[in-house]
């Protein structure tokens, strides 16, 4: 077995045993979740803020805000 499959076998077991302790557990799926979400939205500002700074002669820094902070309210609402 390779280093990269035996990580990946210990990502996947660790993984399952996860799954398996938080089945019964609905609070910390839901914790999980929005942490995910939130992650989602802050990469997705990040990606706007960084066209925004490539071209900001092109875009105000109000809009590059605008647009970032309406896609943190669409990962948000998307819960």
């Amino acid at each position: 077995m390779t280093e990269v499959q035996r990580l990946r076998a210990e990502r996947d077991r660790t993984e399952a045993t996860w799954e398996h302790a938080s089945a019964g557990m609905p609070e910390f799926k839901a914790a999980e979740h929005a942490w995910e979400q939130t992650r989602v939205a802050r990469a997705e500002y990040d990606r706007l803020f960084a066209i925004w700074k490539a071209s900001s002669a092109h875009m105000p820094e109000e809009a590059a805000y605008a647009a970032a902070d309406a896609a943190w309210k669409h990962a948000r609402d998307a819960q």
